[in-house]
């Protein structure tokens, strides 16, 4: 019987290591929000410490504001609008088992939050009164996740809204190469991506590049019903090379639609002592973006798109309860203000896809 308990505990530990990135909270201010024009003047220091030039626009500070101010943004027209629209949730690694998971759990108690995987984005759809599917693909290679997305989308008999998170990513940047190959990228209206790595992801190198490390999680990956040709897909030099490969492909569809990408890292203390955070933005001699973090954010920006690139917040915490209170309501709301008031731009301009 401890033997059974033992098994099933480390299978627990590889899940919650795989479904949320690795990730950690420790040394991560408390990023409920701010409030005052300190605190925000040194969230936006925070974020300020990504400068990598990558080919899109930073709209960061329009996050931070609809995330302070959601009220003021989220107009009854945003809300009509959005409505017109079917919304597709794509979960990420081994997310079929945290949803499972979060619905048994949920029948014991409606308010638990031991495990409750994209639970608060579900609440914001329902809030705003949105029809909403889950992807019910597989934790697999991202060919076959990309051809069960895409049918999904054809599925619906209105046009789609896609949210998805880390490697559910790239399986929906799959699925929209296929839609578009086959003329059906109509069937798309617009896309938030939270935390995708669409360039890679270093844990994943670790995991296939260390020989212990790969045994135990096709190990576990098995026993969960999923395939490590899910990890191996996420490697640098897989997703690189995708990237390379399907390069017009994928300008076609960043100039199509209106695509907000989220990406986000934490930084270690200045002094590197545990729990503590160093000064906001300050990152240690010996790290930086996305040391702490498993997928750097760079990794998370589609080219030619809209980013935030967000200090301060983990992998884990935008789709789970963590060790540190984060508003994931507010959060999913925020974003699909910005991605509803680009529509809105598209659609002024005549540039946005409507279904014939």
């Amino acid at each position: 019987m401890m033997q059974e308990l033992n098994v099933q505990f480390s299978l627990a530990a590889v899940l919650a290591a795989l479904l949320t990135g690795c990730a950690t909270d420790e040394a991560v201010r408390d990023v409920r929000g701010s409030s005052s024009p300190a605190e925000l003047a040194a969230e936006a220091e925070a974020d300020g410490a990504f400068k990598e030039h990558v080919a899109g626009r930073n709209v960061t500070g329009e996050f931070r504001e609809r995330f302070q101010h959601l009220g003021l943004y989220l107009t009854e027209a945003h809300k009509s609008a959005l409505k017109h629209y079917d919304v597709l949730l794509v979960h990420g690694l081994l997310g079929e088992v945290g949803l499972k998971v979060s619905d048994i759990l949920n029948e014991l108690d409606g308010n638990q939050h031991l495990v409750d995987y994209l639970q608060d984005q579900l609440k914001a759809f329902e809030e705003l009164e949105l029809t909403v599917r889950v992807a019910d693909h597989k934790t697999q290679a991202v060919d076959a996740s990309g051809t069960k997305i895409a049918k999904m989308v054809l599925e619906s008999e209105r046009q789609v809204l896609i949210v998805s998170h880390s490697k559910g990513c790239v399986d929906t940047l799959d699925a929209l190469l296929k839609l578009d190959r086959d003329g059906n990228l109509s069937r798309v209206a617009g896309w938030i991506s939270i935390q995708g790595p669409f360039y890679g992801s270093p844990e994943a190198d670790a995991c296939v590049g260390n020989d212990w490390r790969c045994l135990y999680s096709r190990i576990a990956l098995n026993c969960l019903g999923g395939k490590f040709a899910a990890i191996r897909d996420l490697t640098t030099a897989a997703r690189e090379g995708y990237q390379k490969e399907h390069q017009a492909g994928i300008e076609r569809i960043t100039r199509a639609l209106p695509i907000l990408c989220f990406a986000s890292w934490q930084t270690k203390p200045a002094d590197g002592k545990r729990g503590e955070a160093g000064p906001p933005g300050k990152l240690s001699s010996d790290d930086n973006l996305g040391a702490s973090e498993k997928i750097p954010p760079r990794s998370s920006i589609l080219p030619g798109t809209d980013y935030v690139a967000k200090a301060g917040v983990s992998h884990s915490m935008t789709v789970i309860s963590s060790s540190l209170p984060y508003d994931r309501v507010t959060f999913t709301k925020a974003l699909l203000v910005m991605l509803a008031e680009r529509m809105a731009e598209q659609e002024q301009k005549g540039t946005l896809i409507s279904l014939p």
